[in-house]
This record gives C-alpha cells, sequence and structure tokens, in this order.
C-alpha cells in the first residue's frame, strides 16, 4: 500500500498526517486484489445519531472525529484496525495524528465531494473499533 504521508514539526510538537484517501489497495498491473467479504449495513448511521460533526468546506461535505489515547499502544492498534477495514471496503478515511494522543478522522467520497452511505458505515467501524479500545483498556 503506497501512503502519501507529511511530517512537520508545529510548535515543537510532531503532528503526523496520513492521507489514506490517496493510498493503493491495489496493484492493477500486478493483479493484486482484496478478496476479503465484508457486509456493508442497509441502514449506516447518520452524522446526527452520533458524535461526528458534518462540516462543509467550499465544494466538499465530510464528517469529522477526534479520537483521544493515553497510549501509544492503543492509539497504533486503533489505526491498524481502521486501515485494516478500510482496505476491505476500499474506502480509506483522512487521518491526523497529533501529539502521539489524539487522532482526528475525516470521511468523505472523493468522487461525489459529499458523505456517502459508505462514509457513514465506515464512520459506525471506527466507533466500534475506539469501543473495543475502551473494553481493552479496562481489561488492563
Amino acid at each position: 500500500m503506497l501512503v502519501n504521508s507529511l511530517v512537520r514539526l508545529t510548535e515543537s510538537k510532531k503532528e503526523i498526517d496520513f492521507d489514506f484517501s490517496k493510498s493503493l489497495n491495489h496493484n492493477l498491473n500486478n493483479n493484486i486484489t482484496h478478496n476479503m467479504p465484508v457486509d456493508i449495513e442497509e441502514s449506516p448511521i447518520a452524522p446526527q445519531e452520533s458524535n461526528w460533526k458534518t462540516i462543509q468546506n467550499r465544494n466538499l461535505e465530510l464528517i469529522h472525529k477526534n479520537y483521544k489515547f493515553n497510549s501509544t499502544k492503543l492509539l497504533m492498534y486503533f489505526l491498524e484496525e481502521v486501515i485494516l477495514y478500510s482496505d476491505q471496503i476500499n474506502h480509506h478515511p483522512i487521518i491526523n495524528i497529533k501529539d502521539n494522543e489524539l487522532v482526528s478522522i475525516k470521511c468523505f467520497t472523493d468522487s461525489m465531494k459529499s458523505i456517502t452511505s459508505l462514509d457513514l458505515q465506515l464512520a459506525k467501524q471506527i466507533d466500534a473499533i475506539y469501543k473495543d479500545i475502551d473494553f481493552i483498556k479496562e481489561l488492563d
């Protein structure tokens, strides 16, 4: 998978942007494809049913949410699970990591410049992954 990433220093704090919307999930020249079946629910969450914020910026509409972590290990687990699910459905969010504790996620469908049911399903799964992390924290 090719990932466009940008690392920059802002006010002595490390900030990393991962734009997974521009990642490659398969290589047509090498005929590599993902064959993992994924069930996408017919009735995804609406942004108002969760604490995802809808943002309209110029000609683009997206949903956005922040997640806070107090452990780098849990943050990495979260990212890995989000990336794996995104690869399965071939739909990738924009992920921003700040100070190894705050993860900001934006979802939209690039071809539509808007929010689609796929974005809402991805948001629902990301929330479920974060809920799993809360459960893991309780086990520690």
